[in-house]
């Protein structure tokens, strides 16, 4: 325990007693991060925290055991990105000196013996090493867009990393837990003064150094204690999950979008959670939960067989593609200038591509989730360990029962509809898909394999579990999506009328323009609408209180989501404007108009829900 103790606090000590004497010298010096018009800051704040976490770092490993076997082979490449960071924070480097700086210390790791060593050829292993550590390093930098992202995930990180080379340990103690946790304790010290609102950044110094450390990691953490080479590459994959997301998800949605992808701007994945609705704070706790559940996850599969490993690594790429299709949903990007023609065509193309792309990404998601579904079943009816002999049934029928579903899953419509908007009828539809997809999953193995060591069982298992899966998928989809939250801040509005007129206000308040738009509660005669929750949005009580409960949510406008009569909306502008609120119709009250009379004959009618208003 001591040994896991002394890296951990000493290096949270010594970051809780540096940062602050940085972020001191950075005031004096003169060197903050200023708020530039693409980027997610908005005011001044200091930088130089990358100072104290690496100074914290050093002194940790120094403490705990010295450098030696990993720690020293990633102390060159490190001391040489940590300067590169300096450099570009006092004075600013061009992005290729940066990356020529990043091969460097990559090469420099390789030259110490660090390598991701699963295939025969060198050539190969060396050359996937150089772009791993480059990659990663990148994606650590990218993430940190926001306050104490970048630090958070690289303390979980760092902790899973830990985690995995005491599993494997042939020591007493792993020189890479050792430096892992080291540098763990190091970034925590330094979170507690990066939390929104940050009052210190880590700057290129920090970001770029972590970045390399974690890439060094967790290639000697796995190539040199994995049991097999599943293991030798998803266990970093898992680890690392959360910025190579990012910098995946950024890249191609400036190339969809025709921007550069060296182009720096407010839409990374941080960003677009907070564009659904979420506050900073809950954004980076979410991506937090994400980095640990898939990070402990990575640890875990190194204690269950291939086929498990296979399943679980199967469910986590289906939640990230469905967390990915969630975030490419929301608006970031606005029109770009140029010649109308120019633009409507580059428009044309990148809807075309961005619509293709969406629907083959449906299909494989769903073929993913065929597999996922079959191999659970044979998890499940033996228990986690699948015998030699089921095994060979389950590949050899797999390709088979895949076929059947994707199918039907097509003829039955499953790809025409809107995951956003799924509801009762689509269910109907996943269920009549899965049913013929099993029949005839069953005619094809009876047909091809005489249904020999097949279990019937088995494949109602299968029917059970696909049909959750993919109903589950797109519920999933669409909880996500309608579980947006309004922003913290806004114009704040009460809506006259709950039910099913106050859920499209609300609705269409996200969408409103001149906003953000923020629904302070409904007013409401039904006494059995009281403390209920409409989309989130509270009923607030009868409208006799209105003037009440104006003050109370200090709101600065009515929405009229009820039909009233002419008196009775007169007399509601005459309240609102007592008490200085502005009165505004909610869109339901525009109702249907009929535009079937002949030409120029005035006989338009016009329905609205209610009667007259």
């Amino acid at each position: 325990m001591r040994e896991i103790l002394l890296p951990l606090a000493c290096g949270l000590a010594a970051s809780l007693a540096l940062t602050p004497l940085a972020m001191a010298a950075a005031r004096r010096a003169g060197v903050v991060d200023r708020p530039v018009k693409d980027r997610w800051n908005r005011r001044e704040v200091p930088l130089l925290g990358g100072v104290a976490i690496f100074a914290a770092f050093l002194l940790a490993v120094l403490v705990s055991g010295g450098f030696r076997g990993p720690a020293l082979a990633v102390l060159p490449g490190a001391v040489l990105l940590f300067a590169t960071g300096i450099i570009d924070d006092l004075r600013g480097l061009r992005p290729s000196t940066k990356l020529v700086a990043q091969v460097v210390a990559a090469a420099l790791l390789v030259i110490a013996g660090v390598e991701a060593r699963f295939a025969d050829e060198r050539v190969l292993t060396i050359s996937l090493t150089i772009l791993w550590v480059v990659g990663i390093t990148n994606a650590l930098n990218l993430i940190d867009n926001m306050d104490g992202l970048c630090a958070g995930v690289g303390t979980l990180a760092a902790g899973a990393l830990a985690a995995y080379a005491l599993r494997f340990s042939v020591e007493p103690f792993p020189e890479i837990a050792r430096v892992a946790l080291a540098l763990a304790g190091a970034q925590a010290g330094f979170l507690v003064f990066n939390v929104n609102p940050a009052r210190v950044f880590m700057g290129d110094a920090g970001a770029l150094t972590i970045g390399y450390l974690l890439a060094a990691l967790s290639i000697a953490g796995t190539y040199e204690h994995a049991g097999s080479l599943f293991l030798i590459l998803a266990v970093p994959v898992l680890v690392l999950a959360v910025p190579i997301l990012d910098t995946t998800f950024v890249t191609v949605m400036r190339r969809l979008s025709g921007r550069r992808v060296t182009q720096g701007g407010a839409d990374h994945v941080s960003h677009r959670l907070v564009a659904l609705g979420m506050s900073e704070r809950r954004a980076v706790f979410f991506l937090w939960s994400v980095c640990a559940i898939l990070a402990g996850l990575g640890v875990l599969m190194s204690y269950l067989d291939l086929l498990a490993n296979l399943f679980f690594l199967g469910v986590s790429v289906v939640a990230v593609v469905i967390l990915a299709l969630v975030l490419g949903e929301v608006a970031i990007y606005r029109p770009r200038s140029g010649p109308p023609e120019a633009a409507t065509g580059e428009e044309e193309i990148r809807k075309i591509f961005r619509n293709y792309f969406r629907g083959s990404a449906l299909v494989l998601l769903d073929t993913l989730l065929t597999g996922l579904a079959y191999t659970g079943a044979y998890l499940v009816k033996f228990e986690g360990r699948v015998p030699e002999f089921d095994r060979a049934r389950l590949l050899e029928s797999l390709p088979v029962v895949i076929i059947a579903r994707t199918i039907f899953f097509h003829a039955f419509g499953l790809y025409r509809g809107f995951w956003r908007y799924f509801g009762v009828r689509d269910l109907l539809a996943v269920l009549r898909a899965v049913v013929a997809g099993s029949a005839a999953s069953v005619i094809a193995v009876v047909l091809l394999f005489r249904f020999e060591g097949y279990s019937r069982a088995l494949f109602v298992v299968d029917a059970m579990v696909v049909f959750l899966l993919v109903s589950g998928s797109r519920f999933l989809f669409r909880a996500l999506f309608e579980s947006r939250s309004f922003p913290d801040r806004g114009r704040r509005t009460l809506i006259l009328g709950a039910g099913d007129a106050g859920e499209v206000t609300v609705r269409a308040l996200r969408t409103r323009e001149g906003g953000p738009w923020v629904p302070a509660g409904f007013l409401d005669g039904d006494s059995g609408l009281r403390a209920r929750r409409i989309l989130g949005v509270p009923v607030l009580g009868s409208p006799e209180d209105f003037e009440r409960f104006a003050r109370e949510t200090r709101a600065e406008e009515l929405v009229i989501a009820v039909a009233l009569t002419g008196g009775e909306e007169a007399r509601w502008h005459d309240r609102a404007r007592a008490v200085g609120l502005a009165v505004s119709r909610s869109p339901v009250l525009t109702g249907f108009t009929r535009l079937d009379g002949p030409p120029g004959s005035h006989m338009a009618e016009v329905d609205r829900p209610g009667g007259e208003g």
